[in-house]
């Protein structure tokens, strides 16, 4: 990915060039009530490519596909060409930064079967289910994110970022006549 990306910037016209890309893995478990409303796994990746000419302006190009990475930029360049800023713009100078930040995690949640974390959302949905009989609704989620996220620019700096998440949240609602209550627990972060 880094050749990739190093190769797109020096690929650009502009006087800064920026490209910030994220790849993403993420599973997703829902309960409502006694229902599985969502199950679902994707991966998905995208980003951005930000071009400065110092006497027109910025330009920015979005994408989803990293095979066009070239064209991003050159895109982003055109759009540039066409903005007009007051005054031309400067940057500050700072040193270059080259850092890869590691997820340190003591239990890998993308080693966990689909099953098994459906298996989990479902066990806290049954916990509050069978609680007691005042109980008319309850949810339970399970969801967790692994993005990589890679930013680099012309000015020699390349940082590659893991970053875990993990949630589980169950919530019950209760009723006795007229009086309603809820009450909800949840766990989240990057275990």
């Amino acid at each position: 990915m880094r050749e990739r990306i190093e190769e797109a910037i020096k690929h650009s016209k502009a006087d800064y060039t920026e490209i910030r890309i994220e790849e993403k893995e993420s599973t997703q478990v829902v309960y409502q009530g006694k229902d599985l409303e969502k199950l679902s796994a994707l991966n998905d990746k995208g980003g951005l490519v930000r071009v400065l000419i110092r006497n027109k302006g910025w330009g920015v190009v979005t994408f989803n596909n990293l095979d066009e990475l070239t064209t991003k930029v050159d895109q982003a360049y055109q759009c540039a060409m066409v903005a007009s800023a007051p005054e031309p713009i400067e940057l500050a100078q700072v040193e270059p930064v080259d850092k890869l930040i590691s997820a340190q995690m003591k239990y890998d949640f993308r080693d966990m079967s689909l099953a098994a974390k459906k298996s989990l959302a479902e066990r806290y949905n049954n916990i509050l289910c069978a609680t007691s009989q005042k109980i008319v609704d309850t949810y339970s989620a399970y969801s967790d994110n692994f993005s990589r996220v890679y930013f680099a620019n012309s000015q020699g700096t390349f940082i590659e970022d893991e970053r875990p998440t993990v949630s589980i949240v169950a919530r019950a609602t209760t009723r006795d006549g007229d009086n309603v209550q809820e009450a909800h627990e949840g766990h989240a972060g990057p275990f």
